[in-house]
């Protein structure tokens, strides 16, 4: 081999090691700007009752089940007035995420209609599919929610 040829591959090596040393820090740091943003996206999106846009968060391979609830939500007067929210938390493990969020809540349930509003925490998990960040949404349970609200 030549010392052109030799010099070439050494460059070339160098350029990837260094390459792999600052990679993985600037990958997470886009990785946590980009579930941010979807995030963000989301409850701007459900404060908003902007459902087509919602849509587009869920993860697709929820299917139906998703496009049932969205429905539901479309065809029902909103249960609660959210009046602020802010990312707490984020955890992520390669392609899959929670978010937790500090919400702040004046409900509009007939039942609970008067309480003063209240700050509530909820998580979501989210999913990488293709490079993309898409929530993993649940239909609420009420149970659970009047549980909440008395603790």
């Amino acid at each position: 081999m030549c010392l052109k040829t030799t010099a070439k591959i050494i460059a070339g090596l160098c350029v990837l090691a260094l390459a792999s040393c600052s990679a993985p820090g600037k990958v997470q740091q886009n990785t946590e700007e980009d579930l941010s943003g979807r995030a963000s996206l989301y409850w701007q999106s459900f404060t908003a009752r902007d459902w087509d846009q919602l849509e587009k968060l869920i993860d697709p391979e929820i299917g139906q089940k998703a496009h049932a609830y969205i429905q539901s939500l479309r065809e029902s007067k909103p249960m609660a007035e959210y009046l602020s929210f802010e990312e707490k938390d984020f955890e992520i493990e390669g392609d899959r995420a929670t978010v937790t969020y500090e919400l702040e809540i004046v409900y509009l349930y007939p039942m609970l209609q008067g309480l003063p509003a209240q700050k509530r925490l909820f998580t979501h998990e989210w999913v990488k599919r293709d490079s993309q960040w898409f929530v993993v949404i649940k239909q609420p349970n009420l149970r659970e929610i009047l549980e909440s609200i008395t603790d």
